[in-house]
This record gives structure tokens, sequence and C-alpha cells, in this order.
């Protein structure tokens, strides 16, 4: 904290961060409780909490005055290893591909690609691997985003002139599109899944790709219908 020195704690959750001091607890210099200190209510929530504590021991303790310092500044530093987040990508869409498609998702040129991309130690051996697609770009229509920072979504599905897609969307901020060959799959154009869960709530939910794409690409059924019938889908 900026203004009195004190060494905080921050803790990054999909509800959001948390803040805490590292030493909560104020002690004088015989060692006794002298006060607490947290940030809103997790201060009172403490202090409670040491006074049960001591009661349990036989000893007496009161609460004092509060203070609170009004919008403290915080200074804080966060290191990541993007290569970590990287291959958690590539990990979330081989499974994903293997959930939907089965063993010929393993035994393919899709779980080879994959299983490259995967245990890559550079950029330069993913690019090397021919695996096609994007990272850390918004995805494009037709694989499902993210809505909000606790949610997490997953496309995969076998579309026309580009072959087995799978896409991930980690809390509406990673993502990751990955194309990789589709011929050791014997399914048809179109089929495939998409999984959004809610990490708030701990809950999944799937949907065949073909029920999800009128959302996906923003088209009412009926014109969907049109779309993949190549024209004019009414009848005379």
């Amino acid at each position: 904290m900026q203004q009195t020195g004190e060494a905080v704690r921050a803790t990054f959750t999909h509800e959001g961060p948390r803040f805490g001091f590292k030493q909560p607890v104020i002690k004088d210099l015989e060692g006794r409780v002298a006060g607490v200190r947290g940030f809103g209510d997790d201060a009172r929530a403490l202090a409670d909490q040491v006074l049960k504590d001591h009661a349990r021991k036989g000893l007496a303790l009161q609460l004092g005055t509060a203070a609170s310092l009004p919008n403290p500044q915080l200074r804080l530093s966060m290191n990541g290893d993007m290569a970590i987040v990287r291959q958690q990508l590539f990990k979330i869409a081989y499974l994903m591909t293997v959930r939907v498609f089965g063993d010929p998702a393993i035994t393919g040129p899709s779980g080879q690609l994959l299983r490259t991309a995967m245990l890559a130690k550079t950029e330069a051996e993913i690019l090397d691997s021919g695996l096609q697609g994007a990272r850390g770009l918004p995805l494009p229509p037709g694989f499902a985003r993210s809505a909000a920072h606790h949610e997490h979504t997953i496309t995969c599905a076998v579309l026309p002139t580009l072959g087995l897609a799978t896409s991930v969307d980690l809390f509406g901020c990673f993502t990751l599109l990955a194309i990789t060959p589709a011929g050791a799959i014997a399914a048809q154009e179109l089929v495939g899944e998409v999984v959004t869960v809610d990490a708030r709530e701990g809950k999944l939910s799937r949907r065949t790709y073909i029920d999800a794409l009128p959302t996906l690409m923003h088209l009412p059924e009926g014109d969907l219908r049109k779309l993949l019938r190549g024209g004019d889908s009414s009848k005379t």
C-alpha cells in the first residue's frame, strides 16, 4: 500500500480480485494484539475472530475505535508464464476434439498436430508443425465467445473447406482457434458441439453445433436454413 508502505497480497478469482494484508494482526512490543487491519468487512470479521480466539483462552479483549483510509493506492506486480497458458489452450482444444469425435481425433493427423502444439517449447515449433489458426484474437462468427469473465466457451466442429475447427475462449480473455485436418474423422460437415462452462456456478451446458449456429452467426433460424441450402429455401 503506497500510503503506509504495508505489504498487501492480492488473490484473483473468477469473482474478481480480493485484497488482504500480509500481516493483518498488529502486535505490540510484548507480542500482545494491538489491532487488526483489512479491506472492507474483512477487518471487522478478523477482529471478531481474534476476540473469539482469545475468549476461548480465557483472555478478554475490547474493540477500540476503528480508523479507515479511503481509496487506498496499491502498487502490485504480477508475473505470468504465457507458455503455460498456451499449452493449456491447446490441451483443452485437443481434449474437446477427443470428446466429440473419439479415437479418430487421437490417432488421426488432427490429434498429432494438437499434441505437437501442446508440447511445443517455442512458437517456431508450432509454426513448423503446419497447424493453422490464431491465438489471442477475437473469435470470428461461428465460434462461441465467453460472455463474462467467469465463463468459458469451447467450440468443435467439422466445417466446410476448413476441416476440423476448434476454438477455446477462457474468461473472455485467452483465445485459441485451431484448424486441423478432418480426414480421419468420419463425420458430416457441421457436426460438432459447443460447450459453455459457468465457473462461478460450477455448471456446464452443451449444444450441438448445428443448434448453436444461428446464435453464433447472429442469424435468424430461417436465414440459417437458407444459407445452408445455398439459396432461397422457399418452395414453389
